[in-house]
């Protein structure tokens, strides 16, 4: 609705025309994670200014967030991790279809139960390693953001993200689907400065994207930066301040 609609899906923004053609229809609007200004886009553009409006903690206890260096030993801290949770499910995000394949080909040769997942793989594929990753047959699912919508595996022990999110919102929401069953799980961020550049090129030469989108954008990244950076504020604190 707010970030979609700005960039890639701009029928999503004008979804207020629902109210005005069936006007005593109720409407009902969720969502996951929104800040104060994404709750202020998505009620002007439903055009539902008199809705009632429930929110509920965004604090999990049982999620452990850290942040470690992207540097030369990545690759074994990665390895450490998933040894750590031996014969239990995880997710690794990546940024790309070219480093779910090198990752999960590298964690393989680790005998480290692993599989890749992104959009272009045919449905019938997806399904498959979909599967399999729920039935625990297949222990560590290498994804680009592509894997997770509708996803609710209760007893995802961990989520790594190789690189960051494009907003503390996203990383919320990916991160979030570690430790559903309410048992201890642990969300790793591997930061490096440089990443940063990656994100801030695609909205700047984003041709699909607005000026005030690539301003929201923008201040979105910048928040998840932050958030890679921060030394000495606890992250979760960190997180739910952000969330309002």
């Amino acid at each position: 609705m707010s970030t979609w609609g700005r960039d890639f899906r701009e029928d999503y923004a004008n979804l207020g025309f629902l109210k005005k053609k069936f006007p005593k229809t109720p409407v009902l609007a969720l969502t996951a994670t929104a800040t104060e200004q994404v709750k202020i886009d998505v009620i002007s553009k439903l055009g539902i200014e008199q809705c009632y409006f429930f929110l509920s903690s965004f604090n999990r206890p049982n999620l452990i967030y850290s942040v470690k260096e992207k540097g030369k030993r990545m690759k074994e801290q990665m390895v450490e991790i998933c040894r750590k949770y031996s014969g239990k499910s995880g997710i690794v995000y990546c940024q790309s279809k070219k480093d779910c394949e090198k990752v999960s080909e590298m964690l393989n040769r680790e005998n480290i139960s692993a599989a890749f997942y992104y959009a272009d793989l045919k449905n019938d594929h997806k399904k498959k390693i979909q599967e399999q990753w729920m039935n625990n047959k297949i222990l560590v699912i290498v994804a680009t953001i592509a894997f997770g919508m509708g996803i609710n595996k209760p007893d995802v022990r961990f989520v790594i993200h190789r690189t960051i999110s494009k907003s503390l919102e996203n990383y919320y929401q990916e991160s979030g689907r570690a430790g559903r069953d309410g048992d201890p799980a642990e969300c790793i961020l591997f930061y490096r400065r440089s990443d940063k550049l990656l994100f801030m090129n695609f909205n700047l030469n984003n041709e699909f994207s607005t000026t005030e989108s690539k301003d929201f954008n923008m201040k979105s990244l910048l928040a998840m930066v932050r958030y890679g950076e921060e030394k000495f504020e606890c992250r979760r604190v960190f997180q739910l301040e952000y969330l309002g």
